[in-house]
């Protein structure tokens, strides 16, 4: 039929911005702006990645945003990227390239992980991985993806919705 899958979307995507967005130079500063100008610049920290990826696949029709998830002892965090795949949440890391596939060799889901049903897959990333993302998923059945897909920031950027906001805030003058 000619139709790219979602699953094929989406890790043409993750691949694209693991391969092109690379780590902040330290001797930059950090500019937290449109993620327009993170991909023009080729470079950022590790949540203006997830930014990147989550805003192409918001463009590319998926329903996508990012959040960070402290460990349990608050020592340390990582910045998921969530995307619905086949009407089912799953989790990125997009700084470090990695994905999660589930026993049947799919893309996991938040049910898959939430049942030990995962495995850490890694493609090169600018930042290294954890190496343990169990510890990061303890609370991940008690989010409310749709309502935090809804007012994230990569969902405010596609196109329509810029141009719509856009208006608002004109009307507001």
């Amino acid at each position: 039929n000619g139709k790219i899958s979602q699953e094929a979307k989406v890790m043409a995507i993750f691949s694209w911005t693991v391969e092109n967005i690379k780590k902040q130079p330290k001797r930059l500063n950090t500019v937290d702006d449109h993620v327009w100008h993170i991909i023009v610049r080729g470079y950022g920290e590790g949540d203006q990645h997830s930014d990147v990826f989550t805003t192409l696949c918001n463009y590319a029709e998926l329903d996508a945003f990012f959040y960070r998830q402290a460990s349990k002892d608050k020592t340390s965090k990582v910045v998921f990227s969530v995307v619905k795949l086949d009407n089912k949440w799953c989790l990125f890391d997009p700084a470090s390239g990695v994905y999660f596939l589930n026993k049947q060799g799919r893309i996991a889901s938040v049910d898959d992980i939430a049942n030990e049903n995962w495995k850490k897959k890694i493609i090169a990333g600018p930042f290294t991985p954890k190496d343990d993302y169990g510890e990061y998923f303890r609370e991940v059945l008690g989010i409310d993806f749709a309502k935090m897909h809804r007012f994230s920031r990569a969902n405010i950027q596609s196109p329509l919705k810029r141009f719509i906001y856009a208006i608002k805030k004109w009307k507001l003058r």
